[in-house]
């Protein structure tokens, strides 16, 4: 089965958009679900076109990352993160360059 995995540089290029990644993590009760993991799972529905129930069980449950996407489109973060994702990258470190 086809699975979404965000390289390390990736994630490092799109985790700023993402309110919750800098929130204390000292709250009551059960810990949320790791962006970087709900991501995926939303890139695997948007990628597949599967209905939310087919979500592989490797990912957060179907609900919570619904929930998440949800908000992300309505605070335009999906929007942000996809064009980073979709961004071409220079192909040689001008830094390194003779001449």
């Amino acid at each position: 089965m086809y699975h979404v995995k965000l390289t390390d540089e990736e994630w490092e290029r799109v985790r700023r958009h993402f309110p919750e990644e800098g929130k204390s993590k000292n709250r009551r009760g059960r810990p949320p679900a790791p962006t970087r993991n709900v991501l995926e799972a939303a890139l695997w529905i948007l990628r597949t076109g599967a209905e939310w129930p087919w979500l592989p069980q490797c990912y957060p449950r179907h609900e919570t990352v619904r929930e998440r996407l949800e908000a992300w489109v309505a605070a335009g973060v999906l929007e942000k993160v996809l064009e980073d994702l979709a961004e071409p990258r220079d192909l040689f470190d001008p830094s390194s360059s003779e001449g």
